[in-house]
């Protein structure tokens, strides 16, 4: 198994991710502990790290069982 480090997001359900342009993994949102998540995690599989990005402005609602597409 490749290690990762860095903060591990909860168990969730119904999440959305996408692959980016560098080829990180991007995970929004899900259903986790009972109730609707808008957190963002990336994956970094190169650098075998976990990131939790700062995020400004206004956040979306939490949801789950969405779609997303990276552009």
């Amino acid at each position: 198994a490749l290690p990762i480090s860095g903060p591990v997001p909860s168990p969730r359900a119904n999440h959305g991710a996408a692959l980016d342009k560098l080829g990180r993994i991007v995970i929004f949102g899900g259903y986790q502990d009972g109730s609707y998540s808008n957190d963002v995690y990336i994956i970094d599989v190169n650098e075998g790290k976990w990131i939790k990005p700062f995020i400004s402005g206004t956040a979306p609602l939490p949801r789950e069982s969405f779609s997303f597409t990276r552009v």
